[in-house]
Parts: C-alpha cells; sequence; structure tokens
C-alpha cells in the first residue's frame, strides 16, 4: 500500500519524515544543555485581569519608592515566601 492512497497522506505511517524528527523515540536520555539555567524554570500561570492590574500597580509603585529593579516575579517570590500556611482559610 502507498503512501498517497486514496484517503489521502497517512500521518501515522512510521517511513514519514517525521516519525524521524518529532516523533522518534530515544533509547538515550536527554542530554542537558550547558547554557541552560537549571536554577530557574520558566513557568506559565493564569491569572485574573484584577490580579494582573495589581500586581502592575505593585511594581510601579515599588520603582516608584525606588526598586528600580524590581519584577512581578520578585513580588510573587516575596508573597510566596511570606505566606503563612496556618492564616489560610477554606475560603481561598
Amino acid at each position: 500500500m502507498s503512501k498517497h492512497n486514496k484517503i489521502g497522506f497517512n500521518p501515522l505511517d512510521t517511513n514519514d519524515i517525521l516519525s524521524d524528527t518529532f516523533f522518534k523515540l530515544s533509547d538515550k536520555k536527554e542530554k542537558s544543555d550547558p547554557l541552560k539555567p537549571i536554577h530557574y524554570k520558566i513557568v506559565s500561570i493564569s491569572m485574573y485581569t484584577h490580579d494582573i492590574k495589581h500586581l502592575d500597580n505593585l511594581v510601579k509603585s515599588l520603582k516608584k519608592r525606588g526598586h528600580t529593579k524590581i519584577s512581578k516575579s520578585q513580588i510573587i517570590r516575596y508573597a510566596l515566601h511570606s505566606m503563612d500556611l496556618n492564616k489560610i482559610t477554606k475560603e481561598l
């Protein structure tokens, strides 16, 4: 049976070029990239728009107070480290 039969191209055909590039199963463990930082990871989180505005306002306010290198991630890290789990209510 050819790759281009009556129903068209079969993307699951193991002779396909994509199977060797994108979907290749590797026997080796991935080597770590020496240039890739290991002390942090980039993450994506969803936030309500009003919370994003509040975070932006905190950054602006702190920059006006002289914290010129403050960032959103620094504020979030500060909040995480300041959190007292004993004060968290079920309504959170």
